[in-house]
């Protein structure tokens, strides 16, 4: 692990300053899933600027955060959570934390940026009251689905994205 990372909780005012984390997981994106349903990846530019406005609409919403991962000045890494519904179909808590994102640099990556996060994230869900987290994984992002499923979350659902067929095709 880095000797001297900090976690910091974060608000609105610190949003800018995620832009290249969320730059370098949209490329890790990329590198393990090219292409879905036939959709090429979105310019960086154009996603970081659709990132940001949810992540300023999360930011207003109550007991939504941002944790930091530093070292010094340098951003090692966030997460992004909000709280959401819970399950209908299942027993959980009627509020879950989901985390809407987690982003460590490359370079950063394996040496703890990660679980230090997402330690601060459930401790701070935990002050809230809440006994769940759920997030979503990138199809082909496997060395993060290893890493939740160390950290003891299981395969809930899976969302499946595809085109929708020509109207004329459906008729024949």
């Amino acid at each position: 692990m880095v000797a001297t990372v900090n976690i910091v909780k974060a608000g609105p005012e610190r949003i800018d300053e995620l832009e290249l984390l969320w730059k370098a997981l949209q490329k890790h994106h990329s590198a393990v899933m090219p292409h879905v349903a036939g959709l090429a990846p979105r310019d960086l530019d154009e996603s970081w600027r659709l990132r940001r406005e949810k992540y300023l609409t999360l930011l207003s919403e109550p007991n939504s955060f941002a944790m930091i991962a530093q070292d010094g000045s340098h951003l090692l890494g966030y997460a992004m959570v909000r709280l959401a519904a819970g399950s209908i179909g299942y027993v959980t808590s009627a509020t879950v934390g989901e985390v809407e994102t987690l982003s460590v640099l490359p370079e950063a990556r394996g040496a703890g940026i990660g679980t230090a996060l997402m330690d601060a994230v459930e401790a701070q869900l935990s002050s809230l009251g809440v006994r769940e987290v759920r997030l979503g994984v990138v199809a082909g992002n496997d060395d993060a689905i290893r890493f939740y499923e160390r950290r003891g979350l299981q395969p809930f659902a899976l969302t499946l994205l595809g085109p929708v067929a020509d109207s004329r095709q459906r008729c024949r």
